[in-house]
């Protein structure tokens, strides 16, 4: 159960080592964001390994560098309200990223404000993209087919970069902290 996990963070009243509570104008930030729905990508910095449990998929150790985790928005209040709840620290622990994100420095958020589900078209683009690999194979997959939702890279990915692999002409727009 989910919970557990969460009431030993809390419990312990601490963050991982390195990471600092954010700011509550940087929460209220996230409200600049389309309230419509659309796809997501969370581009987040590991400053060093760390081991991590996620719900179902288990334990495992990730490197330190740089993560992308893709997601859709199409529920209530769309975009803003799903990447709001991303940049929440005292939250149950729902999905996947949710385990993840209390050991991750959120640097961008990179979003298309369009109807379409274009979340698992966007993991095969990222499956493609040279300067990236897949993190955890079925991290944040688990009601579809695509490898994963979570990419990891030694370098800062490109917003410009992951257009082009995209190959949309979707405008891809950027909020960051």
């Amino acid at each position: 159960q989910p919970d557990g996990a969460q009431g030993r963070l809390r419990a312990a009243g601490a963050l991982p080592p390195g990471l600092r509570r954010r700011p509550r104008a940087v929460l209220k930030g996230a409200r600049r964001l389309p309230s419509t729905g659309g796809t997501y990508l969370l581009v987040m910095q590991a400053r060093d390994g760390f081991a991590v449990e996620a719900g179902r998929l288990g334990e495992r150790r990730l490197p330190r560098g740089w993560y992308c985790y893709v997601g859709s928005a199409f529920g209530p209040g769309g975009l803003a309200a799903r990447c709001g709840r991303h940049l929440r620290e005292d939250k149950r622990l729902r999905w996947h990223i949710d385990y993840l994100r209390p050991h991750l420095r959120l640097a961008a958020i990179w979003y298309a404000e369009d109807p379409r589900r274009m979340e698992h078209e966007w993991a095969r683009a990222l499956d493609a993209w040279e300067p990236v690999s897949c993190a955890w194979p079925g991290f944040g997959a688990s009601d579809c087919r695509c490898v994963s939702h979570l990419w990891h890279s030694s370098r800062q990915p490109s917003r410009e970069g992951f257009r082009r692999q995209v190959g949309r002409d979707t405008p891809i727009e950027t909020f960051e902290e």
